[in-house]
């Protein structure tokens, strides 16, 4: 049985070294990513039949929560990243860092496993 990963925010700098290896070693990856900065980073992963691309927001509940049940490991790495970053909005920081991955926390079941590497920011 090959194991599900969801990785969100999967295009940063984290996920877009993270997401070959797990390709790599048999994963089924799906990815979901907003792309805010326009990245390009898992286009070498696309031809990955194991691979699946998500355009969305980690704070869209309904998007992410009829996501979650797919899955037996959510990596969350979506974030907003670095003080400066996290200080122009802290709103949105305390959404996107915070209240999202809260959200994903309380809508798995037993089954299922977070795994949380994280920033300072995280």
């Amino acid at each position: 049985m090959t194991v599900k990963v969801l990785v969100t925010g999967g295009a940063g700098y984290i996920g877009s070294i993270l997401v070959p290896v797990l390709l790599d070693e048999g994963y089924e990856v799906t990815v979901l990513d907003s792309l805010l900065f326009n990245q390009s980073s898992l286009l070498e992963c696309c031809g990955n039949p194991n691979f699946d691309f998500v355009k969305g927001d980690i704070c869209d509940l309904n998007l992410v929560n009829n996501l979650l049940p797919e899955f037996d490991i959510i990596i969350p790495l979506a974030a907003m990243v670095g003080a400066p970053a996290c200080r122009i909005n802290p709103t949105l920081t305390r959404l996107v860092n915070y209240d999202a991955h809260m959200n994903i926390v309380n809508n798995i079941s037993a089954h299922q496993k977070v795994l949380f590497p994280t920033t300072n920011s995280g």
